[in-house]
C-alpha cells in the first residue's frame, strides 16, 4: 500500500491517483544494486564447472555405451507414468470454492473438500469472478442508526485489494464488468446520503475513475476515454483519465452502442461509437458521435437504440414508428413499424403492424408469419409472441412448435423449455423437435452448461443430466451449478431465519460427493479460481 501524500490515506501500490482526494500518486520504483562484479564471478565459476564436467563425460562415454537397452526402455516407460502422473495432479489440483455462512452469521468461502480457505468475517460475500476477485460486504451504521453495508474486493488469499468502502462493487461471476475488464463501483458519502450517491469503473489493476463531481463515470471501451455525467447540471459529456472534458457536458444521456451478439462496443473507423441524447421543453432527439464527441450521424430521429446487430441501429421517428440504419446514418429499413427487433441473433428479426408479425431482413424484406400482440425474438429462427397474455413460440415459417401455451420461454443451443408460474407443468424440448420431459413446472437453462437443466416442481428444485435423466432429485430448496458444470450445490432444510443448514455437493453426473458438516450455511455456487491460496 502507498499513502497519497495530499490526504494522507492508503491506496494500493498500482493505483494512479488517490481513491480518496483524486490527488496523483507517486510512482513507487524498485532500486536494483549493482552487482555486475559479482555476475561475472559467478559465470567464470559455472564455466569452470561444465569444463570439467564435459571431460569426466568423455572419460566414462564408452563404457556406459554397452548398458542394457532394456533398462532405457524401463526408464521411458517410468517417464511416461510421471507424465501421467503429473497431468492427473495438475487435474486434481483445481480449486473450486464457494461462499458460506458459519452458525455465528459471518461469511468466507470453503473449497470443496469443506476447509475455510478464507475465514468468516463478513456479513456478506459473493462468488469468485473469473479474474480470481470476490466483493465482500461489512454492515456499517450511519448516524440515522440503520445499518448498512459497505462492500470491497478480496483475491483468493483473501487479502483486501480494494478497501470495504463502497456502497456498491460489480459482482458477476462470468465477468467482472465488460469485456475491457471494468467494473462499476458506487460511492455513497458519509452520512449516508443517496442523493448524493456517485458511481465509477474500476480497472483490472485497481485503477479508479470515480470523483463526487460526476454522478457517474464509465468507460468507453479501452478508449482512455469516459461518459461522464456532470453532477451540479446532470448533463451528460466525454472526459479523459484526467477527469477533463473533450466533449463538454450538454446532452441529456450518452450511451454506448453494444454489439448484440459480442458484448464488445462498436467501432467505426477504429473509434467507438456512442448514441447523444437531447430531452428538452424543446423536443427530443438523438444523434451518433464518437469517443471524441465528433458527429457521425447526426439528429435526424426522435430516438437510436443502442444495441446494435449486423450493422444495424434501429431508430424511431417523431410519429413513433421503426426503422433501421447502418453505422454510416443511411436508412435501410423505411420506419414504417410499430416495433422492430434488433438483429442480434441474424440478418432476420421481428416487425409487427397493425396486430400483423413479419420477418424482415436487414435491408427491409418482409414476409407474414402470425397475427399477434406481442412478439420477441428468443433465437436465431424463433420468436415467441402472445395472443391475449398467453405466449407461445413460433419459427421462422410461422409454424407453432407448441400445441399448448406457456407463461415464458427459454432457449439455449441444445434446448427450448416452456414454463408455468402456476400449478400447470411445462416442456422441455430439443431444438430438433423431440420432447424429452413434461413433468415438471419449470424447466430453467443455462448458457454455459447447455446439457444440465436446472428443474423446479412447484415445491423444491433439482437437476436434469444431459439426456434428460433426473440426477440431482427435486428435493432441495436452491440448486445450482458451477459456470463450467463441474459441481452442482444443492441446499435445504431452512432454520427459522431462512439459512438454509443443509449443504450437498455432488458432480456433474449427480453423484454426491459430499454432504458439508453442520454449521456450514448457505453454501454457494462452487466456481473455478485462479491464483488459488
Amino acid at each position: 500500500m502507498k499513502k497519497c501524500p495530499k490526504c494522507g490515506k492508503e491506496n494500493i501500490d498500482e493505483a494512479r491517483f488517490c481513491t480518496w482526494c483524486r490527488a496523483e500518486l507517486p510512482v513507487i520504483l524498485e532500486k536494483k544494486k549493482n552487482n555486475l562484479g559479482r555476475i561475472i564471478a559467478i559465470v567464470i565459476l559455472i564455466a569452470a564447472i561444465c569444463a570439467c564436467l564435459v571431460g569426466v563425460f568423455m572419460l566414462f562415454k564408452d563404457k556406459n555405451s554397452g548398458n542394457d537397452q532394456g533398462e532405457a526402455i524401463a526408464q521411458k516407460e517410468e517417464n511416461k507414468q510421471v507424465d501421467k502422473d503429473i497431468s492427473a495432479e495438475k487435474k486434481s489440483s483445481d480449486v473450486y470454492v464457494a461462499p458460506f455462512m458459519n452458525n455465528e452469521g459471518k461469511w468466507g468461502y470453503i473449497n470443496t473438500d469443506g476447509d475455510v480457505v478464507i475465514e468468516c468475517k463478513y456479513d456478506s460475500a459473493f462468488e469468485f469472478d473469473r479474474d480470481g476477485y470476490a466483493v465482500v460486504g461489512m454492515q456499517t451504521d450511519s448516524d440515522a442508526s440503520e445499518y448498512y453495508t459497505i462492500y470491497g474486493l478480496i483475491n483468493t488469499k483473501g487479502e483486501e485489494i480494494i478497501p470495504l468502502d463502497y456502497s456498491y462493487i460489480n459482482s458477476s461471476i462470468g465477468s467482472t464488468c465488460d469485456n475491457y475488464g471494468y467494473r462499476t463501483i458506487t460511492r455513497l458519502p458519509y452520512p449516508f446520503d443517496y442523493e448524493e450517491q456517485y458511481s465509477g469503473v474500476m480497472d483490472k489493476n485497481g485503477n479508479i475513475m470515480m470523483s463526487p463531481e460526476y454522478s457517474n463515470i464509465s468507460n468507453i471501451g479501452d478508449s482512455g476515454y469516459y461518459v461522464a455525467c456532470e453532477a451540479e447540471t446532470g448533463m451528460y459529456g466525454i472526459i479523459d483519465e484526467n477527469y477533463e472534458w473533450i466533449c463538454e457536458s450538454e446532452y441529456s444521456g450518452i450511451y454506448k452502442v453494444w454489439n448484440g451478439s459480442t458484448d464488445n462496443l462498436v467501432k467505426v473507423n477504429e473509434e467507438y461509437l456512442l448514441i447523444a441524447v437531447y430531452d428538452f421543453q424543446e423536443g427530443h432527439g438523438a444523434e451518433i458521435i464518437n469517443e471524441y464527441g465528433g458527429t457521425i450521424v447526426p439528429m435526424e430521429y426522435y430516438d437510436i437504440n443502442a444495441q446494435c446487430g449486423m450493422n444495424r441501429l434501429i431508430v424511431e421517428n417523431s410519429e413513433g414508428y421503426y426503422g433501421a440504419i447502418d453505422l454510416n446514418g443511411n436508412l435501410e429499413i423505411a420506419c414504417q413499424y410499430d416495433e422492430l427487433g434488433d438483429f442480434s441473433y441474424d440478418e432476420e428479426t421481428y416487425a409487427m403492424k397493425d396486430g400483423a408479425v413479419f420477418a424482415v431482413d436487414i435491408y427491409g424484406n418482409e414476409r407474414f408469419l402470425t397475427n399477434a400482440d406481442d412478439c420477441w425474438q428468443i433465437d436465431s429462427n424463433l420468436y415467441e409472441v402472445g395472443i391475449n397474455e398467453n405466449w407461445s413460440v413460433i419459427d421462422s415459417n410461422g409454424e407453432y412448435l407448441f400445441s399448448e401455451t406457456y407463461d415464458n420461454h427459454e432457449v439455449n443451443e441444445k434446448y427450448i423449455a416452456g414454463s408455468n408460474e402456476e400449478n400447470k407443468n411445462g416442456i422441455l424440448m430439443l431444438k430438433s423437435g423431440e420432447v424429452v420431459s413434461t413433468e415438471y413446472q419449470k424447466y430453467m437453462l443455462s448458457y454455459k452448461v447447455p446439457d444440465i437443466v436446472k428443474i423446479y416442481d412447484g415445491a423444491n428444485y433439482g437437476m436434469l443430466g444431459s439426456n434428460g435423466e433426473l440426477i440431482v432429485s427435486c428435493s432441495y430448496d436452491s440448486c445450482e451449478i458451477s459456470e463450467d458444470g463441474v459441481y452442482i450445490t444443492a441446499d435445504r432444510q431452512r432454520d427459522e431465519y431462512g439459512n438454509y443448514t443443509e449443504c450437498t455437493l455432488f458432480d456433474s453426473n449427480g453423484n454426491e460427493i459430499r454432504t458439508f458438516d453442520t454449521g456450514i450455511y448457505n453454501v454457494g455456487t462452487f466456481q473455478k479460481i485462479l491464483n488459488a491460496a
